[in-house]
């Protein structure tokens, strides 16, 4: 069987925002999902798992220490979870298109087979990953191609993709992770090119809590890790009864830092796993929808070797405005806004039927809102509005989450949409006097 993940892609679209002449510049990673049942048994049995790196891959940056890169990448997923790599050079350059060959191959070069693969809107995938597994849900061999036509960098020059990034991401679906419904994971089936928000974009090229606790769901803590794992799972029902699928996510009950998100079912069915020993709060939210609900169900205590079972009715709602996107320094995406502690930002969100009485707060208390405006912009259907956020001292670095809500108590959650993190500097755009 096989399993094809992931295309990358990007638009570029101008507006008027107010009285600013700028760009919106709406950077979109379009990936394949997985469903939630198949991939979630998708693993490894054999380890070490061995890869092998085309030759393209060097050729193709020869200023580049390519396998460093491609070491850094596995690193974090051997320090997220017990999992274990080795690596070498192949002349091999082509996918395995209909059978394994025995080769787990990350390639680049530009040969009929890849060009296939790779699909016909080539111009807007940066790469993409075949998975082939067994009947029990093993994985044999995995190959990862990055499209030869596009640009890759390792320095954060603007207009490319961060080749570290892409790697790391799509050995996250070779590993057998699907997507992730945070704005601020690397799983996140988004990738900016360097340049969104005016910065580089290298804050995803490291795996969040979340990207770690599906690893550990799979593979296990590594050695050292003291207080893992614990399990929660269970059902979010909808009231009046339908088959509706819900975002279902657990924050540190302390910090209100994000720790893991994932999507049920149709018949709200979720595991939340991998997750560390502690208290957590609960939230659940319907997708895009007429009738949705959208609430913190409250605080549950995870403990190391258990799986805790969690049920749960949420009354449906109408809820007439929608919120799915933001952004900073004139440009709104999909992917989290990376901020420093102790700056205050001007943050813009966007979406549908965004009225001018909404409020805005984030689910932890080391953050602050400080103004909000009305809508100010209609963009081909999207209402931009903006607020002033300010990040506290001591913040733990993570993903944090941004809650919308307007006067009738509808509300959206923008799950891990900020990131404290001082790995990308962003430069403070906002000002209290």
């Amino acid at each position: 069987m096989i399993f094809s993940s992931s295309k990358w892609n990007f638009l570029l679209k101008k507006s008027s925002l107010s009285r600013w002449d700028k760009f919106i510049l709406l950077a979109i990673l379009l990936f394949a999902f997985y469903s939630v049942q198949s991939q979630t048994s998708l693993r490894w049995k054999e380890q070490p798992i061995k890869l092998a790196v085309s030759r393209s891959l060097v050729e193709n940056f020869k200023n580049t220490d390519v396998l460093r890169i491609v070491k850094q990448s596995l690193e974090k997923w051997e320090k997220a979870a017990n999992i274990k790599f080795e690596i070498g050079l192949s002349e091999a350059q082509s996918v395995s298109l209909n059978s394994p060959d025995g080769i787990n191959l990350i390639t680049i070069a530009p040969t009929p087979e890849n060009t296939t693969f790779l699909g016909g809107k080539i111009s807007e995938i940066t790469a993409k990953t075949k998975i082939f597994f067994n009947s029990k849900g093993y994985i044999t061999e995995a190959d990862i191609v990055l499209n030869p036509y596009l640009q890759f960098s390792t320095d954060g020059t603007f207009g490319t993709f961060d080749l570290e990034t892409t790697i790391t991401h799509e050995v996250g679906h070779l590993l057998g992770l699907e997507h992730s419904p945070s704005y601020g994971a690397l799983m996140n089936p988004y990738q900016p090119k360097n340049g969104l928000y005016s910065i580089p974009q290298i804050v995803f090229r490291s795996l969040s809590a979340d990207d770690i606790s599906k690893a550990r769901l799979l593979y296990g803590a590594p050695a050292g890790v003291e207080n893992c794992c614990g399990a929660v799972k269970g059902r979010i029902s909808a009231k009046p009864k339908k088959s509706v699928a819900f975002q279902v996510w657990l924050e540190d009950s302390d910090t209100g830092k994000l720790q893991a998100v994932v999507l049920t079912d149709r018949n709200g069915k979720f595991l939340i796993g991998g997750i560390e020993a502690g208290k957590y709060r609960i939230f659940a939210q319907t997708l895009k929808g007429k009738f949705s609900a959208a609430e913190e169900l409250g605080i549950i205590s995870i403990e190391k070797g258990e799986t805790l079972i969690f049920n749960r009715e949420i009354q449906m709602k109408k809820r007439n405005f929608d919120v799915d996107l933001i952004g900073i320094n004139g440009q709104v995406s999909k992917v989290a806004v990376p901020v420093n502690e102790q700056k205050s930002y001007l943050i813009y969100v966007g979406g549908s039927n965004l009225a001018e009485n909404f409020k805005a707060k984030m689910t932890s208390d080391y953050f602050r809102i400080i103004s909000e405006t009305g809508p100010f912009d209609n963009f081909d259907g999207t209402i931009v509005s903006s607020l002033g956020l300010e990040i506290k001292k001591d913040v733990p670095e993570g993903e944090y989450t941004l809650v919308l809500e307007n006067e009738e108590g509808e509300r959206v959650f923008l799950v891990g949409a900020i990131i404290v993190s001082s790995r990308t500097l962003t430069p403070q755009n906002f000002f209290i006097f």
